[in-house]
């Protein structure tokens, strides 16, 4: 398996260890932010639409109460950094040498408005002016609900702006009740912003690991820890369509555990689980590549896909199963074919064509392994390349 992806190990550990500072394991915490940015995305560019039409809206009130020194000064900032700022976070949506700027951008958007807001408010407050200051109430709660940021990161721009408010209110502005009162309306919101925020994204990552760990329960059998069979045809159904895309080899592997109702009756029903969940572990370690895979088929019945793996290598693949399987030794001394635990297979390997069906690949492997059954078990049969046509 591939060893970057973290398993469900990881989620189940996590949940367990919790996340007070919103932050996983390394390895989780790529993938979520990667699950974050592509769920967050319609929002984002919502968020952007939004931006616009509200500076846009503001504009000709805004124009019409400032006196005219700042009017220059108006225009600049918002026709010439706020609105191409954010001009910049749409751009990073769609074109694929920006998305990695997606992050940095929504802070330079967010920092642009809020700070320029400041900017004139101070202006305008300097020569008796008034200008609206709850122009930054609103960049807050764009920062901390809508833009897309995590936690961090909104709280980080939400810090910058209210000390950038406090320095404005405390030494660049005259002193008057109502710019104190003004910040203390900021503060309150960018505290009451941030408890909202956390909380949010508390449940988001909660909500994260329970969804994997719910999903690999669905698609994962219960006892051997192998996909189950609706798993194996959702996966098989993607594989086969990307190795005829790529026009790769893949190959099946159907096994199956020789006398295995024997063993039940012999050594009881406990015992066989345990027998499976030891055969299971030792074929999911002959899954070497990130797309191979194997699945508990049915009953004793279990499924390997190997994929891209030219038709040279396949008989040291399958002999390293059998080899695994022979060399624990389980005893099962009522079976006709050895004193211990073996297998009988049947593979094949191919690169599909546009014909070729999930359905008749494993009628193909089924047959093969039939044939390892008929001859005395306790071997493996490859089966010719079928035509699909």
């Amino acid at each position: 398996m591939d060893s970057s992806e973290p398993s469900i190990g990881h989620y189940k550990l996590q949940l367990q260890r919790g996340f007070r500072a919103l932050r996983f394991s390394p390895e989780l915490e790529i993938v979520y932010r990667r699950f974050h940015r592509s769920r967050l995305r319609s929002r984002q560019l919502l968020t952007i639409c939004l931006a616009v039409v509200i500076l846009f809206a503001f504009m000709p009130f805004d124009l019409v109460n400032l006196p005219e020194p700042l009017r220059n000064e108006y225009l600049l900032l918002r026709m010439g950094i706020a609105i191409p700022s954010i001009i910049l976070v749409c751009l990073c949506h769609f074109i694929q040498s920006l998305k990695r700027m997606i992050t940095l951008a929504s802070m330079m958007a967010v920092l642009n408005v809020s700070i320029g807001t400041i900017s004139l408010y101070v202006e305008a407050s300097q020569i008796g002016e008034e200008f609206s200051y709850e122009g930054i109430l609103i960049v807050m709660m764009i920062t901390f609900f809508m833009a897309g940021l995590r936690f961090h990161l909104a709280a980080a721009c939400a810090a910058i702006t209210l000390a950038c408010f406090a320095y404005a209110t405390l030494f660049l502005i005259p002193e008057s009740h109502r710019a104190t009162l003004n910040l203390f309306y900021v503060a309150a919101t960018i505290v009451c912003g941030s408890v909202g925020a956390y909380s949010i994204e508390y449940q988001m990552r909660k909500n994260f690991l329970q969804h994997a760990v719910v999903e690999d329960l669905a698609n994962k059998d219960g006892l051997t820890g192998l996909f189950n069979r609706s798993a194996i045809m959702e996966k098989l159904a993607f594989l086969i369509q990307y190795a005829r895309r790529e026009n790769k080899y893949i190959t099946l592997y159907l096994a199956d555990i020789d006398c295995f109702k024997q063993y039940n009756d012999a050594y009881g029903h406990i015992q066989g689980d345990k027998c499976l969940k030891q055969i299971s572990d030792a074929l999911l370690n002959c899954c070497c590549r990130s797309l191979d895979f194997a699945g508990r088929y049915g009953g004793e019945e279990f499924l390997l896909v190997w994929f891209d793996t030219k038709p040279t290598e396949i008989q040291p693949l399958v002999n390293r199963v059998h080899a695994s399987i022979n060399q624990m030794q389980i005893p099962h001394m009522d079976s006709t074919v050895a004193p211990y635990v073996t297998l009988s297979g049947g593979f094949l390997t191919l690169i599909p064509d546009d014909h070729t069906t999930i359905e008749a690949l494993l009628h193909h492997a089924d047959m093969a392994l039939y044939t390892s059954k008929r001859k005395g078990r306790n071997r493996v049969t490859a089966c010719a390349t079928p035509e699909f046509a």
